[in-house]
């Protein structure tokens, strides 16, 4: 299933909470970053954070499971 995650600068966006205060969440690690499901949500979001940050924003496409991560289920070789 295809997600979307967002960089700002050299990090990846783990959660956005609230823009009005610290309610936004970072990680130097691509892996742990948070991701959606459509891009027009991504897109949003990005939109939002280049708004309060002076850093190039990105947004990514990348292929997770159809499952979520918390069932440590590996994808069956086929």
């Amino acid at each position: 299933m295809t997600r979307y995650i967002i960089r700002v600068g050299d990090r990846w966006v783990t959660a956005i909470y609230d823009t009005r205060s610290n309610g936004i969440g970072f990680t130097s690690r691509k892996e742990d970053a948070s991701s959606w499901s459509r891009y027009e949500t991504a897109q949003d979001k990005a939109l939002v954070l280049r708004g309060i940050f002076a850093q190039e924003v990105c947004i990514e496409a990348r292929e997770e499971p159809d499952y979520p991560r918390s069932w440590n289920l590996q994808p069956q070789a086929a």
